[in-house]
């Protein structure tokens, strides 16, 4: 029990400094007015400056929030699969890749949490933001947890396990 809780402890630090990454681009993405889309600054052109900045805080608020549910499920899914290769004993080299469908299974699951969470809580700030800034900032966070997902159970799965991790076989192992 206590390899498995280490190998999820390193995962978490693998999505940690990624995840805080993803949110200072999407701080940075998300900056001025004119990451505003014209229709808001047509609807708020009478109003102070503070009008405009808090829907921008609020759209950026959105996106950060959506990237850290995308990280948290990415964290859960490598935890899972840590888990369950944690437990497998393999016999030959097939049987190392035995898992490679869990794997798969989990990376699609994260897509559709992320898709899915976004489906519901990304409205405003898609209608918020230029549809460039939008999906720049969708573009960095959904690419930042793939890799925090991919590098988490590359590095951190058994060495024998690696077989059940896509061009696994290529990285450093001194983590696992």
């Amino acid at each position: 029990m206590g390899a498995i809780m280490w190998r999820m402890v390193k995962s978490l630090f693998v999505h940690l400094p990624l995840m805080l990454l993803a949110l200072g681009a999407i701080y940075f993405v998300c900056q001025g007015h004119e990451s505003l889309s014209q229709v808001i600054r047509e609807q708020y052109r009478g109003s102070s400056s503070k009008a405009l900045l808090t829907v921008l805080g609020d759209a950026r608020g959105d996106l950060m929030k959506w990237t850290f549910v995308g990280f948290a499920a990415s964290w859960l899914a490598s935890c899972l699969f840590l888990a369950s290769a944690e437990r497998a004993r393999p016999a030959n080299e097939n049987e190392a890749g035995s898992k490679l469908g869990l794997w798969s299974f989990l990376l699609i699951a994260t897509i559709a949490a992320l898709a899915a969470y976004g489906w519901v809580s990304l409205t405003r700030a898609q209608a918020s933001l230029l549809p460039g800034t939008f999906m720049a900032s969708l573009l960095i966070s959904g690419l930042a947890v793939l890799a925090a997902y991919y590098l988490s159970t590359a590095l951190m799965v058994r060495r024998v396990m690696r077989p059940s991790v896509p061009l696994a076989a290529g990285l450093p192992a001194r983590w696992s």
